[in-house]
């Protein structure tokens, strides 16, 4: 009996000297960019280009040895070029080439709550809050700029690896929360609103990313 209460203690003060040494800062962030262009789809033999800009930074700074406050900001950029048929009646149509942007932004605070259960590894969960707003517009005739704005509330539980002494290697596994969201045409004024609860827990949902903790001392 006492040695099982001596490994506990001796584990509890080797968490706890761990928990001091995640750092004073977590920088963290993913810059993103890709094209695609599809000879099928839709409309068979018209080719479909895209390309996808995606930027995503995030800081926060502690404030006990366990637990860090910050914030979480994210840019998407979506361009596409594509082609459609346009009927002037029943069987008549000519093919007309469009171009279509979709903007997105995002932005909120974030806190994170550490649990170490070893010197390079610690649980994380994560909670979120996001107000995000992005507009959609092509240069089709008849076609209007489309709005989407809302926010959600997102926790996410995660895995931190140290390698070394400043990098730490992040694993989030899926996240749940509440989302809602209104979606309209910006010239009418229009808008409808779709609010709902989500969750996901697969390998699908998962997400693999570096962080920086800065202000963190040596621990072997």
């Amino acid at each position: 009996m006492k040695k099982f209460l001596l490994l506990i203690a001796l584990c509890g003060t080797s968490s706890l000297i761990f928990a001091q040494d995640l750092g004073k800062m977590l920088v963290s962030g993913s810059l993103g960019y890709n094209q695609h262009k599809n000879e099928s789809g839709q409309n068979v033999n018209i080719p479909v280009k895209t390309s996808n800009l995606d930027v995503s930074p995030k800081i926060a700074f502690f404030t006990s040895p366990n637990l860090a406050l910050g914030i979480s900001a994210g840019y998407n950029r979506n361009v596409y070029k594509a082609a459609t048929r346009v009927y002037s009646s029943t069987e008549d149509f000519e093919i007309v080439d469009y171009k279509g942007i979709n903007n997105q932004y995002s932005v909120g605070p974030f806190v994170r709550l550490y649990k170490p259960v070893a010197n390079k590894f610690a649980f994380f969960g994560q909670g979120s809050t996001l107000y995000e707003y992005s507009k959609s517009k092509n240069d089709l005739a008849l076609s209007e700029p489309t709005i989407h704005k809302g926010g959600r509330i997102d926790i996410a539980p995660g895995l931190v690896f140290f390698p070394s002494n400043i990098i730490g290697i992040e694993l989030t596994m899926g996240s749940f929360g509440y989302s809602t969201l209104k979606s309209g045409n910006e010239n009418s004024g229009n808008y409808q609103k779709n609010s709902n609860f989500y969750s996901g827990f697969n390998l699908s949902n998962s997400t693999l990313g570096i962080s920086f903790y800065l202000g963190r001392t040596a621990s072997e």
